[in-house]
């Protein structure tokens, strides 16, 4: 990752606004917005106070080497990710087949075998 990327993934991992880090670096927020924006980059005392704000190394910020607490995040994140988009394809599944049986209950069916109308839908 590029630094820019790097001080807004550390600084909104840490729950930090740009105001927040704009004040502890002596900074305006725009500066902050232009830093993580890759318009410019942080000098070297800039960056020493932007590593003691987000608690991360200079190395870490510059990406050469990976902060673990973060990359800790970064994995949970994305099984929650995987696990949401479990639980809202079965959601799917479920609302189909709720919609199904309230069409069934409310219109009647020509099928005998409702089972069966269900188990269709479910292979869908």
């Amino acid at each position: 990752m590029k630094l820019n990327e790097n001080i807004k993934n550390f600084r909104t991992f840490r729950g930090v606004t740009q105001q927040a880090l704009a004040d502890t670096v002596g900074k305006t927020k725009s500066v902050i917005s232009n830093w993580e924006r890759g318009e410019n980059q942080p000098d070297v005392d800039s960056i020493e106070l932007i590593c003691k704000c987000l608690n991360v190394t200079p190395n870490q910020l510059f990406g050469w080497e990976p902060n673990p607490e973060y990359e800790k995040f970064i994995q949970r994140f994305g099984d929650a990710q995987k696990k949401l988009a479990k639980l809202r394809n079965e959601r799917d599944k479920i609302d189909k087949e709720i919609a199904a049986l309230s069409e069934h209950v409310m219109y009647g069916s020509e099928r005998t075998d409702s089972e069966l109308f269900l188990e269709q839908i479910r292979e869908d």
